[in-house]
């Protein structure tokens, strides 16, 4: 998973002052318009469906373990049971899906953990800055609407890391995480010898994919993109940029 910029950074958009937090697509749009078979995207729908369900979950958790002070390796530890028991559901357990359901736990509570932290200290922050400006430069009468744009801004920002638009925009990602690694192996397993990298080709297609759209490998081959090597769309196995796997909608079709 992540290890420059973690899922939640990169899927922030704008600046500070004017961001904005994504909302998520529904699942049948989202799939839908994936370069997959019916039976793909249902497959898909259902597993993001529970993984939702498990996001839902630990944002919960999160809450009650800092009141009742449950330390957070006993919360990472219960969550990584819970997806496991999703995942199991879908696909036989191996070391790569293991390692896999870890890694995704881990970044949701350790950027959960830093988004709370730093929003302790930029409510504490403003505070002592609004203490200062009152006492030094009272606002003028017209400041009130700037005011209550920034505070809802704000309150965006506070929602958004325990919300289900979050929870959705990890299981919609993982979802096709661990579909693309059941496919692969599959495929493997029944004889076949050659994949070919599929993109959507539509305007959202990042530079780095599109030109490794129509790229055929052998099955136990690599795909290069964006410099990185990979076995099928979000694979990371070989530590890929996060970039370059944070939203993509990429397939692989074997033959």
């Amino acid at each position: 998973m992540a290890t420059k910029l973690d899922f939640d950074e990169l899927n922030i958009l704008g600046s500070k002052s004017k961001r904005r937090y994504p909302k998520s697509i529904p699942y049948k749009e989202y799939f839908g318009a994936m370069y997959i078979t019916p039976e793909q995207m249902r497959n898909r729908m259902d597993l993001a469906e529970e993984i939702e369900d498990v996001m839902l979950w630990l944002f919960a958790y999160w809450i009650v373990a800092a009141e009742a002070e449950i330390s957070k390796e006993e919360l990472k530890q219960d969550a990584k049971d819970k997806l496991t028991s999703v995942i199991a559901k879908h696909s036989k357990l191996d070391p790569y899906l293991e390692k896999h359901i870890s890694q995704v736990v881990d970044e949701v509570v350790d950027v959960t953990e830093r988004q709370e932290k730093k929003r302790r200290q930029e409510e504490a922050e403003d505070i002592a800055d609004a203490l200062s400006d009152e006492i030094s430069n009272p606002p003028p009468e017209d400041k009130d609407k700037e005011e209550q744009e920034d505070s809802d801004s704000e309150e965006d920002e506070k929602d958004y890391w325990l919300s289900r638009e979050r929870a959705r925009l990890i299981a919609e990602n993982e979802a096709n995480a661990f579909e693309n690694y059941r496919e692969y192996r599959e495929a493997k397993a029944q004889g076949k010898t050659k994949k070919t990298w599929i993109t959507e080709l539509d305007d959202k297609v990042r530079l780095t994919h599109e030109l490794a759209e129509g790229q055929t490998v052998d099955i136990d081959g690599l795909f290069l993109v964006g410099g990185y090597e990979m076995r099928f769309p979000k694979d990371t196995e070989y530590d890929p940029d996060p970039s370059e796997t944070v939203n993509c909608r990429c397939s692989c079709e074997y033959k």
